[in-house]
């Protein structure tokens, strides 16, 4: 049986320009929920959900998720994931 997890997580911008966030690149187990690009105001936060699939073999997987930004000093911002598979 397929599991899923959902998976919500915040990135902010404490810049003082708009944060614009675009896709980049993401293991095939996670699948983000919100459109992409999305602008980040100076001090404002937006939630992103992204659904883990579990592989179907226990164990301890791993996986990341990038997003391309207009940030100079972070262009690319990974986030990474983590879960173990028991087995049923």
């Amino acid at each position: 049986k397929e599991e899923k997890k959902k998976i919500v997580f915040e990135i902010s911008n404490k810049g003082t320009l708009d944060l614009i966030v675009e896709k980049g690149v993401a293991a095939s187990a996670l699948k983000l929920k919100n459109p992409l690009p999305a602008t980040i105001a100076p001090g404002k936060n937006v939630k992103f959900e992204f659904v883990f699939t579990a592989p179907f073999y226990p164990g301890k997987t791993r996986a990341n998720l990038m997003f391309k930004t207009n940030d100079p000093r972070k262009p690319n911002l990974w986030i990474p994931v983590s879960a173990e598979v028991k087995a049923q």
